[in-house]
């Protein structure tokens, strides 16, 4: 349980993204670093470590394909006192805590690692990491592989989630037609969804695994929702699942619902039981490493910030 320090301290968050020189929010991944909080922006090509209060501490954004640049970063392992960012599908840089990058610390990933249309990753130890993929591809067989560090060459040692093993008991079938698949890290669970919904289809399902040990992947929850009311399917897909957010009380599915230009979220208990479904304007975001979720607000002058989730939408 967190001390009242802590959530004294969470609760008084507001993270201003103006002053970090953040201007697309959807493209931001955010996590729990130390004290404070990481934000990394895929699409704009920038690190930032902002205090325990929301203050902007250090910004990084040389953007490039050079030793010390990032391209689409991901963040996929943190420690203490540095983390790891996957740079361009390939490289990998150790950041400090001051945001210095250290791109002599690891090999690149080997193309037959990236090449499967990579996504994100967790890193197990300083030798390991479990790489998550799409499931747009055919050619790669499962949707999270085990790497480790052999030799100064990343390699394959293991394979979990195969995609040719999706049945109807765990996934619908139809995600082995689509699969357009997506894997969420959050916290120490990864949800799996699709990110589109065929036309004969008037439902969702979302899978929530658990790391049951250090790298185990174990099906501990499936989250199902209607949606005949707000898909009519006359045209392309209107309404899809675009993230999963989940916290100590609750999973919450957001939706993307194309023809009302609006976010749906479906509220979940954790073991499933569907809650209420609510439209809003507000976008939610998660904490990639911790059962936290954020949201975006503006002020009067349309400046953004980044808050604690407070249940109102």
């Amino acid at each position: 349980m967190l001390s009242l320090t802590l959530l004294l301290a969470f609760s008084g968050l507001k993270i201003d993204l103006d002053e970090g020189r953040f201007y697309n929010p959807s493209s931001l991944s955010l996590f729990q670093f130390g004290s404070g909080y990481l934000l990394c922006s895929y699409a704009e090509a920038a690190l930032a470590l902002f205090d325990e209060k929301g203050a902007l501490v250090k910004r990084y954004g040389k953007k490039g394909e050079g030793p010390r640049e990032i391209l689409m970063p991901t963040v996929i392992g943190l420690r203490q006192d540095r983390f790891i960012v996957l740079s361009n599908h390939r490289k990998l840089l150790v950041f400090d805590k001051d945001l210095k990058p250290d791109p002599t610390a690891y090999p690149p990933l080997s193309p037959n690692l990236s090449r499967h249309l990579f996504i994100g990753g967790f890193a197990l130890d300083e030798t390991a990491l479990l790489l998550y993929h799409s499931g747009l591809s055919a050619i790669n067989k499962n949707l999270v592989t085990g790497v480790k560090l052999t030799d100064g060459q990343w390699r394959a040692t293991d394979g979990y989630l195969p995609q040719t093993d999706l049945t109807k008991e765990t996934l619908p079938r139809s995600l082995l037609l689509a699969r357009n698949l997506a894997l969420r890290p959050r916290g120490p669970y990864l949800f799996l969804h699709r990110n589109a919904i065929l036309r004969d289809e008037d439902y969702y399902e979302v899978n929530m695994h658990q790391r049951s040990s250090e790298s185990a992947m174990a099906l501990t929850g499936v989250f199902l929702a209607d949606l005949s009311q707000v898909a009519p399917f006359d045209h392309d897909t209107l309404c899809y699942p675009e993230d999963v957010l989940c916290d100590d009380r609750q999973v919450i599915v957001r939706l993307k619902n194309t023809r009302e230009q609006e976010w749906l979220y479906d509220f979940f208990d954790h073991d499933g039981t569907f809650r209420r479904r609510v439209a809003s304007n507000t976008l939610l975001i998660p904490c990639q490493n911790a059962k936290k979720i954020f949201k975006i607000v503006e002020d009067a002058k349309q400046n953004e910030y980044i808050t604690p989730f407070d249940g109102k939408l």
